[in-house]
């Protein structure tokens, strides 16, 4: 038995190709309008995750979205709302991709087998010839439906160079904690995520099959409202229909033969969804590259495109034979690939960025007013004062480096001179300058240069 996102037409009984995707509208099966509840499965079940993917491939596997699902998806334009979902996200080599999945679970429907049997025609068909048995009617059916929702929200954030990766990594590895949290956990969850979305600027897609449908272009923040809200809207009769149940003919009572064999249209389509999505995130990269010159020095963008129209021409043939191979299980074969295209020819991204983003700016504050310890009262250790900075929106995809230094300056001439300027919590939309004093000294005004890159 294996479950699957849900498709369009995937009701009880229905007959389905384990390795195409097929569904088979006219069943094989008699006596499959009866169901059972199942034992222990009341309530709902929540699960709550957040991840980390530095490329599509690794990205594609942690949400389950095989080669061969996205094969169909680009082959038809058909598929399961996920696979849409994620052909719809272009993803590349030098973004990092944090994704975030909500998984509820409200109950099971499932057929009671005791009295079902294949039709007599299926069964002569079965007995017979199995390919026909396989083009009409699949090698499984619809065992069980499942209900509740799914959302996932994709985050990703471009990085200016390598260096700037590796400390995205590093630092997104640090601030969060990735993998499951239960149902009552929402709390760990959410705070993973703010400390995420607080530090870099990144764009945000959500899918939401439950509720009221799919979402694009949402702020991180309202992805962590619509995630920790996402249960309440799918709870209860709210649920929505997302996942299946599959198994094959042979656990219900059928003729001496062999068992149904797809083997052979699973591993060619298996094979030809990995070569196309090889194809796609290099094509993915190219763009990436000429799109972001700057990054790539001594790109040959004449070369890059002249490769990805190459890429394309085979990305085409794939796609033709997964079509034949789609449509008859006795048609599927893999075409001769030309391996040189995959060679790179896209520069090392520069280690460090470039200054191309820089900003500055001055602020200044003055300390005549009282009580305030940099003017009055008998200075003991050290004291500090707060000044924040907030940058213009969009100025950095990533948490830049800050200097600052002394402009003005208005001290009481009796006493030592002592002042610290310290940059603290900076992220993509400001910083926090600390001014501190210690011993005797004693402030009236400081100016303050800054600058951003």
């Amino acid at each position: 038995m294996s479950e699957i996102d849900y498709i369009n037409g995937l009701n009880l009984g229905i007959g389905f190709n384990s390795a195409s995707l097929n569904t088979h509208p006219v069943p094989a099966l008699e006596e499959v309008l009866n169901t059972r509840p199942v034992v222990n499965a009341g309530g709902q079940e929540v699960t709550f995750r957040v991840e980390v993917a530095s490329n599509s491939l690794d990205l594609a596997k942690q949400l389950d979205v095989s080669g061969r699902v996205s094969l169909r998806f680009g082959a038809f334009g058909s598929g399961s709302a996920k696979s849409q979902f994620f052909e719809s996200v272009k993803q590349n080599s030098f973004s990092l991709y944090v994704f975030v999945q909500v998984v509820v679970t409200n109950k099971q429907e499932l057929l009671d087998l005791t009295t079902s049997r294949l039709k007599d025609e299926a069964a002569t068909l079965f007995a017979n010839s199995q390919g026909d048995f396989i083009q009409q009617y699949g090698d499984s059916f619809v065992y069980g439906l499942i209900t509740g929702g799914e959302f996932i929200g994709i985050l990703e954030l471009e990085t200016n160079s390598a260096e700037e990766l590796r400390q995205a990594k590093a630092s997104i590895g640090g601030k969060a904690t990735f993998g499951f949290f239960g149902g009552n956990a929402s709390g760990a969850f959410s705070e993973s995520l703010t400390k995420i979305t607080s530090s870099y600027a990144m764009k945000a897609f959500v899918f939401r099959q439950g509720a009221t449908g799919a979402m694009a272009g949402v702020s991180p923040n309202e992805l962590i409202i619509e995630a920790l809200n996402f249960p309440a809207k799918v709870n209860g009769p709210d649920g929505f229909l997302y996942r299946a149940l599959i198994i094959p003919y042979n656990h219900i009572p059928h003729p001496t033969a062999s068992p149904l064999d797809t083997a052979n249209q699973l591993s060619t389509l298996e094979r030809l969804g990995s070569l196309r999505q090889r194809i796609v995130k290099y094509q993915n990269d190219i763009d990436f590259a000429l799109a972001n010159i700057s990054m790539f020095e001594g790109l040959d963008v004449r070369a890059a495109n002249e490769r990805s129209n190459g890429l394309s021409r085979e990305l085409e043939e794939i796609m033709n034979y997964a079509r034949r191979c789609f449509n008859n299980s006795q048609d599927c074969s893999t075409p001769d690939i030309d391996l040189t295209l995959f060679e790179n020819i896209i520069p090392n991204q520069s280690s460090t960025t470039a200054f191309k983003n820089m900003i500055s700016g001055k602020v200044d504050k003055y300390y005549w007013q009282t009580p305030h310890p940099f003017f009055t009262g008998d200075p003991t250790g050290e004291r500090e004062d707060i000044i924040r900075v907030d940058f213009p929106s969009g100025s950095f995809a990533s948490p830049p480096t800050v200097e600052a230094m002394i402009s003005a300056l208005d001290n009481e001439h009796t006493a030592n001179l002592r002042v610290r300027l310290i940059p603290e919590n900076v992220s993509v939309n400001g910083f926090d300058l600390k001014v501190a004093i210690w011993g005797d000294s004693r402030l009236y005004g400081i100016a303050v240069t800054w600058f951003a890159y």
